[in-house]
């Protein structure tokens, strides 16, 4: 467990400079959620889902918390060259998304409490709700891929 715990919260430090002790704190919650939440029966390794679990409390944590969320691509747009960070405050990346990017954003962002899996079963569910908002395939592959160039998605 502690390893666990030491060795996201640490990597997450890294990144965000968001206080060790605090990060610990949500990884250790997290942790305990997830072993009192896993089900032997469906079929998933506890290691894994108790990773995955720690893993994406953490994200949701420095989202909901402080503001940040993962941002890899930004040295190469216009007007950020300089930035030598790897996270970055959410409404500064959201202004310098392209138009397609903010579109998948706002409807993504105005219905988050639909989505109830991770990985490819996630991005099943943003592709089905953007195609009920009117968006064609390639609306929805344009605009995914422009939010992929700008944010780094787990």
């Amino acid at each position: 467990m502690e390893k666990l715990i030491n060795y996201l919260a640490w990597s997450f430090y890294k990144t965000t400079r968001i206080e060790i002790a605090e990060l610990k704190a949500e990884a250790t919650l997290a942790y305990l959620e997830a072993m009192n939440d896993y089900d032997e029966s469906e079929g998933v390794k506890a290691t894994t889902y108790v990773y995955q679990r720690v893993k994406n409390a953490l994200i949701n944590f420095c989202k909901k918390e402080h503001k940040y969320v993962t941002c890899s691509y930004v040295e190469d747009l216009p007007g950020f060259n300089s930035i030598s960070y790897n996270y970055c405050p959410w409404f500064e990346l959201y202004e310098i998304l392209p138009e397609k990017a903010k579109k998948v954003v706002k409807i993504v962002l105005e219905n988050s409490d639909k989505f109830d899996g991770s990985g490819k079963q996630m991005r099943g569910q943003v592709v089905d709700l953007l195609r009920e908002n009117g968006m064609s395939w390639s609306q929805v592959w344009d605009g995914m891929s422009e939010v992929k160039k700008v944010l780094a998605i787990n």
